[in-house]
């Protein structure tokens, strides 16, 4: 708390790498789209651009918030007292985060096959 420095790098590298993962949900979409693999292809790919797409608007919508609490923190608009909307923000990332490592595990560590 109270350093102003570190929140900005902090808000910074959170929002590239944000901007990172769109852009790499993007290309995946491309990618799938160029193998044939459409919306209306079959019922699983229908979920599957579905669900992305939510999780990219529920994602876009954190990512601008992030972006306008940045702009405010390099406005000075925050204490070390008063900051609540960086508190609101860094606890919807940590979720993210939270969610994504309970997702990878799924994915990738306790699949069954």
């Amino acid at each position: 708390k109270g350093n102003l420095t570190c929140l900005t790098m902090g808000f910074g590298i959170t929002a590239l790498l944000g901007i990172l993962f769109l852009g790499g949900q993007i290309i995946a979409w491309h990618d799938l789209a160029a193998s044939g693999i459409f919306v209306k292809s079959s019922p699983h790919s229908s979920f599957f651009y579905m669900l992305t797409g939510l999780h990219g608007v529920h994602f876009l919508g954190g990512l601008l918030f992030l972006l306008y609490v940045f702009a405010q923190t390099l406005r000075v608009r925050y204490s070390a007292e008063h900051h609540p909307t960086v508190d609101l923000c860094a606890t919807y990332w940590h979720f993210l985060d939270v969610l994504w490592l309970y997702l990878f595990l799924l994915m990738f560590v306790f699949r069954t096959t």
